[in-house]
């Protein structure tokens, strides 16, 4: 390519940026306006935002809320006692949503609110007394 081909395509690229960069301005700027000329009270409409990381194909969503509870009950109600380790290898059988690594946490966290206990056995749910009740 020669100098002055270049220049041109230089030239052209500054053109585009600057084009680019004035509609990123007056958008802006609209935005700001309804912002602030809307009526009080009322939301302005959302801008939307780039985001910093394209998703990938292989992005793990968190699971909802609750869903490593129930599954670990469930899976202790139906096979009994069970190791940590049968634990995490037993949940892609049940949600494939769930992490297997969040298994040991929910199990700890359960022990504290009295939802499950270990022995050596494995983990287990905890079999509710009327003694329990009376505490």
């Amino acid at each position: 390519m020669s100098q002055n081909e270049l220049d041109d395509i230089a030239r052209d690229m500054r053109a585009l940026l600057e084009k680019a960069y004035q509609k990123g301005v007056a958008d802006t700027r609209a935005a700001i306006l309804s912002a602030v000329q809307g009526p009080v009270g009322q939301a302005a409409q959302p801008v939307a935002r780039a985001r910093t990381k394209p998703p990938s194909s292989g992005e793990r969503q968190r699971a909802p809320r609750g869903l490593i509870r129930k599954v670990i009950t469930q899976m202790l109600a139906e096979r009994g006692p069970m190791s940590l380790q049968d634990i995490e290898a037993a949940i892609p059988d049940y949600d494939q949503e769930v992490s297997p690594k969040s298994a040991g946490t929910e199990l700890r966290r359960g022990e504290e609110q009295g939802l499950y206990e270990r022995d050596v056995a494995g983990w287990r749910l905890k079999v509710k007394s009327e003694a329990d009740d009376l505490i």
